[in-house]
């Protein structure tokens, strides 16, 4: 297993495996790993480096082969990736479970590109899954098995034989969003009623997500030990999310939780505008004054927290990521628009400021995307430019809302 990253001119950095040694206590097999960085000029240089630095520091149990059947190959890909969101691991588990019912105790060398083909395509035609869901299973059983290529425990994978099979793409329609259908979405959002007990609820909600161009679980992630009303900034720094119940018992926490956001470069400063710093006061007052009518606590200093069920607790819990999008749906369906998602309004905020000649490297940083080729250092000065340039944001937002 490598990771080749560039960080900077003639610079590399490198995550590699360097195969497996014994436990001098347990006996037990440890994968052993190491980060390495180096200088190259090129990345066919770096790949090169890399190749000869695995070559010469492996171990000899590198490429024992250990792992037999796709029960064990999946536990032992699990094992070795210890930092997967919760999210992830518990979708994951839905596809997981169905594969090893299907190859769980099948050798590894044993698994043909025509079984695969044989179990994708009954799951389209026993139980008529989506293009989506079968893509899904595809990539998982793909990842799994590419895996064992990397550890060595398998010479080939089959898959590379199925680009054309069910679910290897997932067919997804490319949709386009029509510029004045958005528009008139917003602004029918922005003149909505305030639905009780809390005001302003769903526009401060589509103002930070035109602003910060966020994803919807970093919306319902935000706390207000991360924004700062003052200086006109918050810090994008977790995402919530909801478990299943079984999820959440396994794991021994609540079924909605604060994680860490997607990726590092998710991690952000964004500037926010005065128009969403004014409805965000506005909502936090109202919210404050729910908490003392219910004699109801919010440790976590949650901005947007479940206000129903809180009878008998006095701690009030992340409100569901749905709500954002059931609002979006109900004006979409009442006003006869197209469907809009979430991710539809991260999308439209970066389209408006690239429309407006805002710098695409900025652009880019909003959404928690490194730009290619930028350093640590470069990435720290982001914030700054992304201020310079809120101003046009700010008057093209005006516009929008007028």
């Amino acid at each position: 297993m490598k990771i080749i990253q560039k960080i900077g001119k003639n610079k590399y950095k490198a995550r590699v495996s360097l195969g497996y040694a014994k436990d001098a206590l347990t006996g037990k097999l440890l994968q052993k790993k190491k980060q390495i960085t180096f200088k190259a000029t090129s990345d066919l240089e770096a790949e090169i480096y890399v190749a000869k630095y695995i070559d010469k520091n492996r171990t000899e149990l590198k490429g024992l082969k250990i792992i037999g059947t796709m029960s064990q190959l999946i536990d032992a890909y699990y094992a070795d990736h210890p930092r997967l969101k919760a999210k992830t691991l518990c979708t994951d588990r839905y596809y997981k479970d169905i594969i090893i019912k299907a190859f769980g105790n099948m050798e590894l060398k044993k698994i043909t590109s025509e079984d695969i083909r044989d179990f994708l395509t009954e799951l389209k035609n026993r139980y008529d899954y989506a293009d989506g869901t079968l893509h899904s299973f595809f990539k998982n059983l793909n990842k799994y098995l590419n895996y064992a290529v990397e550890q060595e425990w398998l010479g080939k994978n089959p898959m590379s034989k199925l680009k054309e099979s069910i679910g290897s793409s997932p067919n997804y329609k490319k949709r386009h969003i029509n510029e004045q259908d958005f528009k008139s979405v917003v602004k029918l959002m922005m003149s909505s009623p305030n639905k009780r007990p809390f005001t302003h609820e769903l526009k401060t909600q589509l103002l930070l997500m035109l602003d910060g161009c966020l994803r919807n679980a970093e919306l319902y992630g935000l706390t207000w030990t991360k924004i700062n009303l003052q200086e006109k900034y918050m810090l994008v720094r977790n995402t919530a999310v909801t478990l299943t119940a079984k999820e959440a018992k396994k794991q021994n926490v609540e079924n909605h939780k604060l994680d860490t956001v997607k990726t590092d470069g998710s991690e952000r400063k964004l500037p926010l505008s005065a128009i969403t710093v004014r409805y965000l006061e506005e909502y936090k007052e109202s919210c404050e004054k729910y908490l003392q009518k219910h004699n109801l606590d919010n440790k976590e200093q949650i901005v947007f927290f479940q206000h129903r069920n809180n009878k008998g607790n006095d701690q009030v819990k992340f409100a569901y990521g749905s709500g954002f999008r059931q609002n979006v749906d109900n004006i979409c369906s009442k006003y006869n628009h197209e469907h809009l998602s979430p991710h539809d309004f991260r999308r439209m905020g970066y389209t408006f400021r690239l429309n407006e000649s805002i710098p695409k490297v900025c652009c880019d940083y909003l959404l928690g995307h490194n730009p290619d080729n930028c350093t640590d250092v470069y990435i720290m000065s982001m914030y700054k430019l992304a201020k310079d340039h809120h101003v046009v944001w700010e008057e093209f937002l005006m516009k929008l809302l007028a």
